[in-house]
């Protein structure tokens, strides 16, 4: 008896433990001093005097991890701007996120300070997205004030995750700290600056934590992506020593956890496979014709969702009511590739205008995206996004590396391995935007004739056709109109349209063909007795480079792309064009024997016809800041090409 009270009180004690579990207290200071801004920080909008956030990680009575979120920030409002800015904050409430706190005050340079007034939070919803947030009005804030907040939230576990440390504007201090159970072991790594790491292990906790000082705004760049820029920590669990002494959640894991996932077939999920596999044409005799008939039907037949619900890995739910997410379409395309004996590995990948993969650390947040490569062809089929076809996904996806999870089979065990390589992007020759131009004038009634034909493949539009293909008839013509607008107002459409082949051997395999014939009165302009010709406007508006400040960042493409932009001006008769040259240009850059990227313009004349020929492409996703006067050299001559103008003087 004794000893089942004992026992008793015991189990009691630490269910009152587990209830009494609390976020570890946290103070701002009661008086807080006016810190001194540094001059190079004094011409920003806001300062971050400030930055702390703290992740605790407790178990609950049923075992499950669960976390307390601290947060305290304090800026420096130094303009109008950032007044506006500051003086409301929000917080996504709902999918598990509790407010247990917050509080907030502004400060003058007097020391007055000002606290914030709960009674004003207020809770809304997005008419959208049907998100839930919590929205804080903070009143009365001047420039030159002192804003602070701090906010304790319990979250939803995550065994990974990132701090960032770098924002648009500089921050003075900045400090991450995250503490665990003794029995869970964390790995931490820095990106993009010098971060100090340090962690201390305990009986009962162990603390990872992060800290540095004087950090920069990190400020837009074009052909450079923000947010992989960011000074930041990337953290994992790495060990579980309740568990024992291997290392847990590796990219080994994650292959037997896709296995898991995707090929262990239940209930009627064979019965569901056999039924689609009757619907889809598979009597083509070439492997590209049978893989992209399997990809058409699912695309056509099944709409994809942005969210995963249980239900969209039952095969049968799915079928019954047309609809999945991109992990659960993942799963029946796996399966027919198997049982029809094509090769395949799904892949896990990162957006690196996110953050990109980081192979030699296994965090599983990078695996936001998939893809399925069909090793035997060599290409990709982008699985959940409706305007790819194969061969084509979407770019950030590709010029990084990718977890390849591929089938290995001895005897009648079967499983999967992962293997990290590359997921090449596509040579430039495979994403084009293709112009072929003929140009006429009416002098009489000072109009220009212009029919355009514009081929698009890959990623530079071929997508196009599944989107226009959607559209009811007012949108098709928009849409056509809006890709055919050059800077020239006044056009008057004779003709716009699609067609499905071109006959320009240069864009024999495009995928979307606009055809427009337009008359202008734009395009000329009498000068006395010569006649001004803007034919650089035909080819459209074009993207400019310019930038005063010092390049920061490395050059990174999209994607690899290809421009050409072939023009035919019939010179009227009795006319000359006193300055033929006018539309040459050769801007190259090359490096190790190899063309990068270029802008070639030339021309020539046949009898009554001038003929410009442009030759742009880009085919370097990545290009050392060292070159970028090139890069922008290449760039901008698209847009000088925009003001050539033909001056025709009578004979």
């Amino acid at each position: 008896m004794k000893t089942y009270y004992i026992t008793l009180c015991l189990v009691f004690s630490h269910l009152l433990a587990l209830a009494q579990i609390a976020p570890s207290e946290y103070k701002w200071e009661s008086k807080p001093a006016y810190l001194t801004i540094p001059e190079e920080f004094t011409s920003e909008d806001r300062v971050g005097l400030y930055s702390f956030e703290r992740y605790e990680y407790f178990h609950n009575q049923e075992g499950n991890l669960f976390v307390f979120q601290t947060i305290h920030r304090k800026f420096r409002a130094l303009n109008d701007k950032a007044v506006n800015q500051l003086n409301t904050l929000s917080m996504e409430i709902g999918n598990g996120v509790e407010l247990i706190d917050i509080k907030a005050r502004t400060i003058n340079e007097n020391g007055k300070i000002v606290n914030f007034d709960k009674s004003s939070i207020k809770e809304v919803t997005d008419d959208e997205s049907r998100d839930k947030y919590k929205i804080f009005a903070i009143d009365g804030i001047e420039v030159g004030n002192d804003i602070e907040y701090i906010m304790v939230k319990k979250i939803p576990s995550d065994y990974f995750g990132r701090a960032y440390f770098q924002y648009p504007y500089p921050v003075m201090e900045a400090r991450w700290e995250l503490s665990s159970p003794a029995t869970l072991l964390y790995d931490t790594k820095a990106y993009n600056a010098d971060i100090k790491l340090d962690h201390q292990l305990g009986e009962k906790r162990n603390v990872y934590t992060a800290e540095m000082k004087n950090i920069p705004g990190l400020k837009e760049e074009k052909f450079a992506y923000l947010n992989p820029r960011r000074a930041r920590v990337e953290y994992r669990l790495a060990y579980n020593t309740d568990q024992g002494k291997f290392p847990i959640l590796t990219w080994d894991h994650v292959a037997q956890r896709i296995y898991a996932n995707n090929y262990l077939l239940e209930g009627k999920d064979q019965e569901v496979l056999d039924k689609m596999k009757s619907e889809i044409d598979l009597s083509v005799s070439s492997l590209i014709e049978k893989v992209a008939n399997v990809e058409n039907y699912l695309k056509k037949n099944i709409l994809i969702q942005e969210f995963h619900a249980p239900e969209f890995d039952n095969l049968e739910f799915v079928a019954q009511n047309k609809v999945s997410s991109e992990r659960g379409i993942v799963k029946i395309y796996a399966n027919l590739f198997k049982q029809l004996g094509i090769q395949h590995n799904i892949v896990l990948a990162s957006d690196r205008d996110v953050f990109p993969l980081d192979k030699d650390f296994s965090s599983w947040d990078y695996l936001r995206k998939y893809l399925i490569y069909l090793p035997e062809i060599d290409q990709y089929i982008a699985p959940a996004n409706l305007q790819f076809r194969l061969g084509c996904f979407p770019a950030t996806l590709g010029a990084s590396d990718g977890l390849f999870v591929e089938l290995v089979k001895v005897g009648d065990f079967e499983s999967a391995v992962a293997q990290l390589k590359e997921i090449k992007a596509a040579d430039y020759r495979e994403n084009y935007d293709h112009m072929f131009i003929k140009m006429d004038l009416n002098i009489d009634e000072s109009l220009t004739h212009i029919i355009t034909e514009r081929c698009f493949h890959g990623l530079s539009g071929g997508f196009f056709k599944q989107f226009y293909s959607m559209m009811d008839e007012k949108a098709k013509g928009e849409f056509l109109k809006n890709i055919m607008a050059t800077k020239l107002g006044k056009p008057e459409y004779k003709e716009m349209t699609t067609h499905e082949k071109s006959e320009n051997p240069q864009a024999s395999d495009a995928d979307f063909i606009i055809y427009a014939d337009v008359m202008s009165e734009d395009f000329m302009e009498q000068a006395g007795n010569k006649i001004l010709v803007n034919i650089g406007e035909s080819i459209g508006p074009q993207s400019e480079m310019y930038q005063e400040e010092e390049r920061k960042a490395d050059i990174e493409n999209e994607f690899n792309r290809w421009y050409i932009r072939n023009i035919e001006f019939t010179i009227p008769e009795d006319y000359s064009i006193s300055n033929p040259e006018v539309a040459d240009m050769n801007v190259v850059h090359e490096m190790d024997g190899e063309t990068l990227f270029k802008f070639v313009s030339k021309h020539r004349i046949e009898g009554n016809k001038y003929i410009v020929e442009i030759d742009e492409f880009y085919n370097e996703i990545y290009t050392d800041k060292k070159h970028i006067e090139a890069f922008r050299n290449v760039v901008n001559a698209a847009a000088d090409f925009n003001k050539v103008v033909l001056i025709l003087e009578e004979k």
